[in-house]
């Protein structure tokens, strides 16, 4: 269920619970939005239990994108880290917040993993943006999880240098998922097993996701708040339109 074109469309929102979730998960996949001229934001729920270094790192990194806080493209949050599974109610209306400024169309969020802080984003943000396109991202863990099973990828080949950069920003943390050969590793891997069926190369790298939820139009139409096109899928599946108006995976 790879698809060999994107399914990302309109003005596209990467959230993450700490300061270098987005960079690791979904890092490139922003990047190559931004190089085909997409509108994208950044929204970070913590600042880290070091506020100023930890905010210094996110925003420096995001900058390699041209986001900021001065051009309301870039969202800080103002949690601590570990908390968010007690703050429901708070980190709703900061979501419901930055939805309302931006107004996204496509969202990119933690998938449901083992970490509390990445599981209340996942529990908030399916909600409040449940009637955008939602594409949960992936980010490894020190220890066993659930496995991560994708049905979408991005391939990030031809922007895994940014994403590596962006990675280096974050000086402060441990090197096991931000280093350069960490990056490319995990990159490395995910195209072999998400796209060697569709592209003959072998430097490749990409990124994987679950599709949470696609409501926008899939058949090329134009969504109403951007010029971006969301393609027809090439899948072994596809997806059939309920009478609701809600979608599902058929033959």
């Amino acid at each position: 269920m790879i698809s060999s074109e994107t399914l990302i469309a309109g003005r596209v929102l990467f959230i993450g619970a700490h300061c270098d979730d987005i960079e690791i998960g979904c890092g490139g996949t922003a990047a190559k939005c931004t190089a085909r001229g997409d509108t994208i934001a950044f929204a970070i729920a913590t600042r880290g239990n070091n506020d100023a270094i930890r905010k210094t790192e996110a925003v420096k990194a995001a900058a390699l994108l041209g986001l900021s806080e001065r051009k309301k493209d870039l969202f800080f949050g103002s949690f601590l880290d570990g908390e968010l599974n007690r703050k429901d109610t708070e980190l709703r209306a900061w979501l419901k917040e930055v939805s309302k400024q931006f107004k996204p169309d496509t969202v990119f969020v933690h998938r449901n993993d083992d970490h509390t802080d990445h599981q209340a984003i996942y529990k908030i943000a399916i909600g409040v943006f449940q009637d955008k396109n939602v594409f949960l991202y992936y980010i490894p863990r020190p220890f066993t999880e659930a496995a991560h099973i994708p049905n979408y990828a991005e391939d990030i080949s031809d922007v895994i240098r940014k994403k590596v950069a962006m990675c280096k920003c974050h000086a402060s943390q441990p090197s096991d998922y931000i280093s350069t050969d960490s990056v490319k590793t995990s990159g490395h891997y995910w195209y072999l097993r998400c796209y060697t069926r569709f592209l003959q190369r072998k430097d490749g790298y990409a990124e994987p996701f679950t599709i949470h939820a696609i409501r926008a139009a899939l058949s090329g139409k134009t969504l109403p708040s951007s010029g971006s096109k969301a393609p027809a899928l090439k899948y072994q599946l596809r997806l059939i339109r309920n009478a609701d108006g809600t979608y599902e995976w058929g033959d």
